[in-house]
């Protein structure tokens, strides 16, 4: 029994040494109690098994370890952005891969094994242009043992591609350069590279050529860059305001503006309103300028900068002004012609009266006796009416409707014969100089006008010296160019004769000027002007093709230049008509007027002075009497404007029954259809209302053709 117990307790031991053997750590042998040989081996059994299992788990977890290191190591090779290896240089000067990651499939399109098989395939693929510089870089890296580092370009199936790469060299004890390193594709950070440095030629050729001038500051207004236009604009080179800041640059007054327009635009919506400001330049000079303001912000979206877009509006600013003043001068001209319009129309109406005043006035005077009493009445009425007479004249002036008689003159020669009437007129404290041109050009003028300016010139400026003073006449050639009269409106470019008349009496101020040729416009008191006289050397110099300007200031006198076109020595000189006495005739005369009472006085005149008179209220009944062929017409007197048919168009019809009819026209005032701007066309007879008798018998002699 003892024996078969210890051959169980052998077999015991035998089976856990065969369990163990398999790889079952888990037997184990009880003791059998005798504490003999057997429960010894049975213990050191135990013991052994004990120390495999443990052996055991030790290496499971080193080989666990190790599985992930080696798994770790494989994702970091597969993740690594690049083509890791390792380069030996041998010392019989060939080359080799020892080892290549996976990158180089497809950095290169090389399978690592074929490219540690034969390195030359990598080397293949480097750029031509390349080449030479890869193996001097190579080869000071090994002479040097210093890492090696270049940019280069490979081309991988017909396709550029750029690479970096990296690596350190250890020299080895068989003689070989062992490089460990990483190659990197660095193709779009070139491209990236290239398209920044094309940005950056194009935005420095745009902030250099630009017209306008550019600057950026930072927030505390220090100048960080500006163009060439910026530094043009204030004066100073790059260096020069690098060194200056934005407030440096502006005049002190706009300082605050500018605080509230960063804080109220620019740092809430990003950018300011167009705004205007002025700058002042190195040599000191302020200017005026335009500009808008944008803010710049950082990564972190905080404010660090501004810049801005200027602009000189020097010459806007000219341009703004010349535009304000001319259309200032087209409002006054516009007034001026709209008042000429009306004061030509009311004298027209006016003087249908005054012929009928005068007219009657003159029939009553040569009816009555030397000694009658009521003569001195009549020559009241008389004078009343031809004081009426020259206002009217005055208007027709200012209108530019009145008929002038103009002739070749040498304005020197007119203003030295009305030297002495001019001197009466202005009294012994007002020292009156003429300081003539010498070969004074001619101009066509009438005379009496000639007279009438020098007189309302000379007469105002005596006004304007109430304790005297120096009163100076001057003549000048002038010619006027293009450029000048762009900037005078209404002035056309030519030849002038220049009248100048200047004073140092009290001036006037701009609001003074803008009226000074408005009728009825004065500043004298009540009863001592009639405000017609400034309006009507307008109208003068208006009507004969001429322009007026004015100079004056407060305190500092007054000068009224004219301007009246010079004529050629060749120009026909128009005869004065002389004063003559009452020149009675004899004929017919059809007389056409629609006005009833000129109608009435003109009739009654031609019968005094031995005319026949046909009458006709309208030019449809003068060209009813026309065809009547048995009654003889000498002369067709007749009125300029009616209504239906002017007086030309009358003309016209009548001479198709008459022809060869002689024609005398008569108005208030003329119609461009006779005259060109106040002028009478040639071989025209005109007699201007009111007339006197003398005058009408004297007009109509001349267009009959008696001598």
């Amino acid at each position: 029994m003892a024996e078969k117990s210890e051959t169980d307790h052998i077999g015991k031991m035998i089976e856990v040494v065969l369990k163990t053997a398999r790889g079952d750590y888990s037997g184990r042998i009880d003791s059998s109690g005798r504490n003999d040989d057997l429960d010894t081996l049975a213990d050191a059994i135990n013991s052994m098994v004990g120390e495999v299992r443990e052996r055991v788990a030790e290496c499971r977890e080193m080989e666990n370890a190790c599985r992930e290191i080696t798994e770790k190591y494989r994702r970091f090779q597969a993740n690594i952005p690049g083509m890791v290896y390792l380069f030996a240089l041998h010392p019989d000067g060939s080359h080799s891969f020892p080892y290549v990651n996976s990158a180089s499939q497809q950095m290169f399109d090389l399978e690592p094994e074929a490219l540690m098989g034969n390195g030359t395939l990598l080397f293949g693929l480097i750029h031509p242009d390349d080449k030479v510089r890869y193996k001097d870089s190579i080869r000071r890296s090994a002479d040097t043992l210093q890492p090696w580092r270049e940019e280069l370009r490979g081309i991988v199936n017909g396709e550029v591609r750029w690479y970096e790469g990296i690596a350190r060299p250890e020299l080895q004890i068989n003689g070989d350069i062992l490089w460990d390193g990483i190659m990197l594709e660095i193709s779009e950070r070139k491209r990236a590279e290239q398209a920044l440095r094309e940005s950056e030629a194009k935005y420095r050729r745009l902030h250099e050529t630009m017209m306008d001038a550019f600057v950026r500051i930072d927030m505390s207004g220090n100048i960080r860059e500006a163009n060439r236009a910026y530094q043009a604009l204030l004066g100073y080179s790059e260096e020069e305001l690098l060194q200056r800041t934005h407030g440096d640059l502006t005049p002190e007054k706009w300082h605050v503006l500018e605080a509230r327009m960063v804080a109220n635009q620019v740092l809430v919506n990003g950018h300011s309103q167009v705004y205007e400001k002025e700058y002042h330049r190195k040599d000191g000079t302020i200017f005026p300028v335009e500009l808008r303001t944008f803010l710049l912000r950082d990564d972190a979206d905080r404010p660090v900068g501004m810049w801005a877009i200027v602009r000189d509006v020097t010459e806007r600013r000219r341009a703004e002004e010349e535009k304000a003043r001319l259309e200032s001068q087209l409002r006054q001209a516009q007034k001026m012609e709209s008042v000429g319009r009306l004061a030509g129309g009311v004298a027209h109406d006016f003087n249908n009266m005054l012929s009928v005043i005068l007219g009657y006035s003159e029939l009553i005077k040569g009816r009555l006796p030397g000694d009658d009493p009521h003569l001195k009445d009549i020559l009241a009425i008389e004078k009343a009416a031809s004081h009426s007479r020259d206002i009217t004249r005055q208007l027709l002036a200012f209108s530019r409707k009145q008929i002038i008689e103009p002739r070749l003159m040498n304005l020197n020669d007119q203003i030295t014969s009305s030297q002495s009437t001019l001197s009466r007129l202005i009294g012994e404290d007002v020292d009156l100089r003429f300081y003539p041109e010498k070969d004074l050009r001619r101009i066509n003028f009438d005379s009496t006008q000639i007279d009438q300016i020098l007189v309302n010139l000379v007469v105002n400026a005596r006004d304007a010296m109430p304790d005297g003073g120096r009163l100076t006449i001057e003549t000048a050639n002038i010619s006027l160019d293009g450029a000048y009269c762009r900037k005078h409106l209404g002035f056309k470019p030519g030849d002038y004769v220049l009248l100048e008349v200047s004073d140092d009496g009290v001036g006037m101020d701009k609001e003074l000027q803008s009226h000074l040729f408005e009728p009825f416009f004065t500043t004298k008191e009540v009863g001592e002007g009639t405000g017609l006289g400034l309006a009507t050397v307008y109208g003068m110099v208006k009507q004969n093709g001429g322009f007026i300007n004015v100079y004056s200031e407060p305190g500092r006198g007054s000068t009224f230049k004219i301007y009246i076109p010079s004529v050629s020595e060749e120009a026909i000189m128009t005869e004065e008509i002389e004063e003559a006495q009452v020149a009675y005739g004899s004929g017919r005369v059809l007389l056409v007027e629609d006005e009833a009472m000129v109608r009435e006085i003109a009739k009654e005149i031609l019968e005094e002075i031995g005319y026949t008179v046909l009458v006709a209220d309208t030019p449809q009944e003068a060209v009813s009497l026309s065809e009547n062929k048995d009654t003889h017409i000498d002369l067709l007197l007749t009125d300029v404007v009616m209504p239906g048919m002017n007086g030309v168009e009358l003309k016209k019809k009548i001479e198709i029954i008459r022809p060869g009819i002689k024609v005398l026209f008569m108005s208030g005032y003329t119609s461009n259809v006779i005259a060109n701007r106040g002028v009478l066309e040639k071989g025209v007879h005109f007699i201007q209302k009111p007339f006197r008798m003398k005058d009408l018998a004297r007009k109509v002699r001349e267009a009959i053709g008696e001598k």
